[in-house]
Formats: C-alpha cells, structure tokens, sequence
C-alpha cells in the first residue's frame, strides 16, 4: 500500500479525533456553571478531564464513523447527543441544582412537562455551541473525505471499537475511583453537592458513571440467606384496638420556615397558624437528602423507611402495606398528574387502596365552590384538603381507620421575578434587588396560603370525635434564584461543607399533632421538641413517641435510629455529633437489609 493510499485511509480517523477533541472541550465549556474563564480553564487544562471527556466522544463518533462511511454524519450525530445532554444538565444545574443523570431518562416524560414551567434560556455559550456543531458538520463534509471502507470492514471496525468502548467504560468509569479522585477540583465549592461534582469531572464523564446507579444490582457482600437471619430477630407487632387511631399524613411542596433565619424581617407573618401548631404539637426537623427538588426521595423513605428509595413499580414492602394488614383504609391524594414520578403504579404496589390525582380527580372540581386561587393551573392547598378531610369521611362511613398520605403541589418553583401580590411579607431592605426580593416574596404568598390550609385542617381535626393525628413535614427548601442567588441575597449560610450550611440547605419541619381523642386513645399530650432525624425515621418516631412497635422492618431500623438518627448524602449524625458520611458495619448492613425488602422480600 502505498503512502498516498495509506493516507486516504488514515485522514478521516484524524478528522474524527480534531472534531472530538473540538466537541470534548465544547462540552466542558458548557458544564461550567456559570461559564466564567476561570472555571473553564481548571477544566480545559486538566489532562485527566480532557481525556475522560473526549475518550467515549471518539469512540461514539468511530463507531458511527464505520456505520455511514461519512465523518459529517458520525459527528453531526455525536455533536447533537452531546449537545443535548450537555443542555439538559446545565438547566437541572440552574435551575434545580441537580445534575442530569441516566436515572433521569426514565422519566422523561416528567421532564417534557416540567419544561414549561422554567423560562428557557439562549444565553451566549449555548447559542456559539449550537453554532460550532453545525459549522464544523458543514466543513467536515468538505474537509475529510477520504476513502470508503467496504461493508466488511466496518463492521469488524464497527464491532471492534464497540467491543472497545465497552471494556473502557467499565474499567475506566464504572469501576475506578482514582481517576475520579484526581479530577475533583475544591474551586467548584463543596464535594458533597451533586452538581458541583459534575461540573468538576465534565459532564460526560459524569453522565457515564451515573449509568450503574440506573441499573438496579445487588450491594457488595449481598446474601439473601444471612440478611433473613437478621431480620429473624424482629417480628411484626399489631396494633392494639384501642391505640387505632386515623392518620392524616401530608407532604407540603418546597415547605420550610424562613422565619427561623437570622436577619429576616416579616411585616406580614406567613407562618402565623404553622407556628401556633408547632407550639401544641411534637414537632422537630428532617434533614433531607435533597433542595428544590427530587420531592420522591423524601415522600418514599417517609412511607418505607428505606434510605435507597429508588423503587421500581412492582410490589413493594412498606408501612402503608403494614397499615393496610392493621386494617386502616390506606389513600394517596396529589392535586398533580398521576404519571409523575410514576406514582400512578408505584402507589398501588406501595399498598394504597386508592389513590387520586389530576386526571382521575382533581381535573373536575367545581369552580363555584372553589376557596382560594389555583396554584398553576393546579388547585391550592386550601381547596386541596377539602379532599383530604372528605376522603376520612367517606372511610368513617364505612367503620374503617383511616390513613392519608397527601401531597401538596402549591408552592412549587420557580417563582416569578414580578410581584404576583400587593402584600409586603418579608420587609425590604437596600441591598434587596427587584427580581430575587420578588422571588421570595411570591413564595411567601404561597406559603400564607398554605397557612391558612393549615388552619382549616387543624380545626377539621379537633372538631372529629374520632382519634385523629396529622402528621406534616416538608420535602425540601425551594428554589430561589438561579444558583441560589436568593439566598445569597438573604444571607443564609447553605455552604455545604460545615454542618450550619447543610443543616440550611437540608432541612425542614415535620410535625405531629393530635386532637383530644387521639391524645387520650395513645396517652401523650403531643407537645414538646424531637430530634432532628431523616425521613427514613419519621413513621417510625412517630410511632415511638406514641409508644408502639410496628412492622418487623420498622422495629429492626427503630434499632438503627439509635445509633444513628440522620442519613445524609453529606452527613451522618451519630449521637448529638454530625460528622461526614461514612461507611460504617451498621450502615452497610442497612444497605444489605433494605435490597432484600426491596427485591427478595416475600409479601405475606
């Protein structure tokens, strides 16, 4: 062969391997968040980034290279793949601080509809990527012709590069951790943060070690056999007669109390009726795993005490199955679509003997009879548990105990930069600007909303000569701003790396109130202040306060909440002491014990 032959061989393999490095370094452009100079210089002159980055690009765009004998089309299909996910994260990133990941492509449907919610942004950096990929497809069709492989050698390079791309992905992103080590950078803020991590490591490389955990499988040292023999240890406990009592449960949407924060003035307190509860309940903080979004994770670890509350739609060990057994009427309610988070079948596997939402319910209420303004086209909490009390009723009817779980939808992000109300919540100070005082005061007006729900709940309950306990807690702080910026503008200290941060950024109230019947049926007055705790623990603290014993599963966890009564991705608190997260006997077995309820448990 000779060298000009050689040559029309081997110039499109170079054609791939410039426009793959161009494209790499594109994309970890537009991981930097924001874009400044500074951050994307630690990106583009870290070999390791590049390397991890642009690797699997060339590859991709090989193995297409061979499937249509033309760079143009192998590139224009790569470019447009990583240009995709490269935007999608980037609009996680700014606007729910969440970096896109594989687990998020099952529920891509989710992800259309929320879409509309966000303002979509053309900023610079997107508009001169968009344009980089279609100049460079443009040249490339003029730039690197080359030679035509025949059918039978693309495909043995077709199969061989795959071959390639496989064995790399799996030793060199799935299973090494010193690469990874060494691409962390401290400059992009706290490693505890999701976000922050992707932005250090470039967002294809993140995105590819992400696709293990979208692939259920069991934990290292995993054996059905011996985790049976810890859970022999435990035993499920009925609930006595008399201790029945009805559970109304509700999650409200982005809840927390800003009022707690130092340096915030309110002309207008939008928690009066929260705060009057708090002072004749027993009441605490759950310290989440999740902000401004990710509601999911707090919603089914409340229901099955799992810390890992990635569930498939398939039948599913729970407290609401425990309840159901205890024979309470168990219903769900969420004013919002029932594919969302594919609540529609997670929940009938979770127990529920019903469970309305938006389609089935909720889209044909009666406008004449509504009490307060619809919530994005969604009703409000106010009108929204006018459902919640008729569900208890109709279960009273029928001479059953009654357990409610309920999500809210109000107060969901964003948050208009205009004024949505003429009311003056949280005083104005100079150093406000329009836009973000705008954003916190429109979340404000919700939250007095949702007050007045309260209000209208806690009434409904001592009015019922029936036991009846609400238990209420928030799933996570809102989104305010773009990177947080109101918060910054607040002053509230959501640092991740010192335990006041995360405590800021995580936490939120939950707490448990009880009318005179239910007070009298379990013998606790329901006043006083409880640990801070995960969501994990909250059904079964509640059940410790009252002094009962539950499912086998609980009472096995109720052993570990002795130890430890927080599970953060961040932090553990172990006793009174919070310390970084680690990877303790205890805290290894739980994750072998809650695989097994998940996956080998055997529903009675």
């Amino acid at each position: 062969m000779n060298f000009k032959k050689f040559l029309s061989h081997v110039y499109p393999f170079i054609g791939l391997l410039i426009l793959s490095i161009l494209l790499g370094c594109c994309s970890l452009v537009l991981t930097a968040i924001p874009c400044d100079l500074y951050r994307v210089k630690i990106l583009l002159t870290d070999g390791w980034v590049l390397i991890m980055n642009i690797g699997p690009i060339f590859l991709l765009m090989t193995i297409l290279y061979f499937a249509f004998n033309r760079v143009w089309a192998s590139f224009l299909v790569t470019g447009v793949l990583v240009f995709v996910v490269a935007e999608v994260n980037r609009f996680k990133i700014y606007f729910r601080d969440d970096p896109f990941v594989a687990k998020d492509l099952v529920l891509i449907n989710e992800a259309k509809n929320m879409v509309g919610q966000y303002e979509l942004f053309l900023d610079t950096v997107t508009v001169l990527s968009a344009i980089f990929i279609i100049v460079a497809t443009i040249a490339s069709i003029f730039m690197f012709k080359g030679r035509k492989f025949d059918w039978k050698v693309r495909c043995v390079g077709a199969v061989g590069v795959l071959l390639l791309l496989l064995v790399s992905v799996n030793v060199f992103y799935f299973k090494d951790t010193k690469i990874y080590a060494k691409t962390w950078h401290e400059e992009f803020g706290s490693n505890w943060k999701a976000a922050n991590q992707t932005m250090s490591h470039g967002v294809i490389y993140s995105f590819i070690r992400s696709i293990p955990d979208a692939i259920p499988s069991p934990p290292e040292g995993y054996n059905k056999e011996e985790v049976e023999k810890i859970l022999d240890g435990y035993q499920d406990a009925d609930i006595p007669e008399e201790k029945k009592v009805h559970i109304i449960s509700v999650m409200l949407e982005a809840y927390n109390d800003f009022s707690q924060f130092e340096g915030l003035e309110f002309v207008e307190d939008p928690y009066k009726n929260f705060h009057e509860l708090q002072e004749d309940s027993y009441h605490g903080q759950l310290f989440t795993n999740i902000f401004a979004a990710g509601t999911i994770d707090t919603e089914r670890a409340f229901l099955t005490g799992y810390s890992d509350t990635d569930i498939d739609a398939k039948i599913t060990p729970s407290y609401v199955w425990y309840l159901k057994e205890q024979g309470y009427y168990t219903e769900a309610m969420h004013p919002c679509y029932g594919w969302f988070y594919d609540r529609i079948n997670v929940n009938t596997n979770l127990g529920f003997d019903h469970f309305d939402y938006q389609e089935n319910r909720y889209a044909y209420y009666d406008p004449t009879t509504l009490e307060g303004a619809l919530y994005h086209n969604l009703l409000s909490d106010l009108d929204f548990f006018t459902y919640v009390t008729a569900g208890y009723r109709y279960a009273l009817e029928d001479g059953k105990k009654y357990f409610n779980f309920s999500v809210t939808y109000q107060n969901h992000g964003p948050y208009d930069t205009t004024p949505i109300t003429d009311k003056e919540y949280l005083m104005k100070k100079d150093e406000y600007t329009e836009e973000e005082y705008n954003i916190i005061n429109n979340y404000l007006h919700g939250i007095a909303g949702t007050d007045l729900a309260l209000k209208k709940l806690r009434d409904f309950a001592d009015a019922q000569e029936e036991p009846l306990v609400l238990i209420l807690f928030g799933d996570h702080n809102p989104w305010l701003g773009d990177e947080n910026s109101v918060y910054n503008m607040l002053g509230i200290d959501i640092d991740l790396g010192t335990v006041e941060g995360a405590q800021n950024y995580y936490q939120t109230p939950y707490v448990f109130y009880a009318n005179e019947a239910a007070k009298a049926a379990l013998g606790k007055d329901f006043i006083g202040e409880g640990e801070t705790i995960s969501p994990m623990f909250l059904m079964s603290e509640y059940f410790r306060y009252v002094g009962l014993e539950g499912s086998a599963y609980m009472n096995y966890i109720q052993d570990i909440r002795d130890e430890y009564s927080v599970f953060n991705v961040a932090y553990v608190k172990k006793g009174d002491e919070y310390i970084l997260n680690e990877n303790t006997e205890i805290l290894k077995e739980l994750e072998l014990v809650q695989y097994y309820m998940k996956n080998h448990k055997k529903m009675e």
